[in-house]
C-alpha cells in the first residue's frame, strides 16, 4: 500500500517569514521546522531560496494575507495608473470601475502595450496588487 500524499496547504506571506525567522534563530534543526509547520523538506529549502522576495513583499504594502503573487504583465502602466489614481483622489475626484478602466486604456496607447485589454478580470487583478 502507498503512502499517503499530505494535503497542500498554501501558507501566507507572514507565515513563510515566520518560518524564515525560527531557522534564522538556529533554536530548531531544519527537521524539527518543517515537523512544526507541517511543510516537506523542499518547501523549506524553496522558502529559504526565495526569502529576499518574501522580505520584500512584506515590506512594501503587500498584504501579508496574500497566498500567492501575481506580478503585473504590465508594471510601467500600473505605476503611472496609480500616479493618476492618487492624483485624481487628491483632487477629489470621483472614481469608478470604468473611469480607471479608461485611464488604463489611455496610458496602455501612449506605452504602446498592444495587447492589453482593460477588463472587469484586469481591474479585479489591479486592485488586489
Amino acid at each position: 500500500m502507498a503512502c499517503a500524499r499530505s494535503k497542500y496547504r498554501a501558507k501566507t506571506l507572514q507565515e513563510e517569514a515566520d518560518i524564515l525567522r525560527e531557522v534564522e534563530a538556529e533554536l530548531l534543526l531544519k527537521q524539527d521546522i518543517t515537523k512544526k509547520h507541517e511543510i516537506p523538506k523542499t518547501t523549506l529549502s524553496t522558502y529559504i531560496k526565495n526569502r529576499r522576495t518574501i522580505e520584500d513583499d512584506l515590506e512594501t504594502e503587500v498584504a501579508s494575507k496574500r497566498r500567492r503573487l501575481h506580478p503585473a504583465k504590465y508594471p510601467d502602466l500600473e505605476k503611472a495608473l496609480l500616479i493618476q489614481i492618487k492624483k485624481m483622489r487628491s483632487q477629489d475626484i470621483p472614481l469608478s470601475g470604468p473611469v480607471i478602466l479608461a485611464k488604463a486604456a489611455d496610458f496602455a496607447l501612449q506605452l504602446d502595450c498592444d495587447d492589453f485589454t482593460a477588463s472587469d478580470r484586469w481591474l479585479h487583478r489591479f486592485g488586489k496588487r
